[in-house]
């Protein structure tokens, strides 16, 4: 055998050891928090994911209540033409409202939040 051949094997039996040795710290060490349990929910044949169902819950995840938003929400809920003209005479996007409505529906359809009721409601 020439010296590059041995020199080769040597190589590849240190790698090996290397790699077993690699092996063995993986098997010992419990998987890190969250990383199992993801894993589990997207391969899991048994439990198929909803990608749709998992967006939503974490849109409503991401509410939080705001009161100026609330009021603004409430305001365009009375009267669309005018809350419309209104924003618009003060070039106002209503993208972060739509946004707000968007994360506010997923917080109450997912049972993360619920709307407070009126003051005087029987409910």
């Amino acid at each position: 055998m020439t010296d590059d051949y041995t020199r080769g094997l040597d190589e590849i039996k240190a790698l090996r050891a290397r790699l077993a040795n690699l092996e063995a710290i993986a098997a010992g060490t419990p998987p890190r928090a969250g990383m199992h349990d993801a894993i589990a929910d997207h391969y899991s044949p048994t439990q198929p994911v909803d990608p749709a169902r998992r967006r939503l819950e974490a849109e409503g995840r991401q509410f939080v209540p705001d009161p100026a938003s609330e009021d603004a929400l409430a305001a365009r809920d009375r009267d669309p033409a005018a809350f419309d003209a209104s924003m618009a005479a003060m070039h106002v996007s209503g993208l972060p409202l739509a946004l707000y409505n968007r994360m506010r529906a997923a917080a109450v359809e997912t049972g993360k939040w619920t709307p407070p009721t009126p003051e005087g409601d029987a409910a």
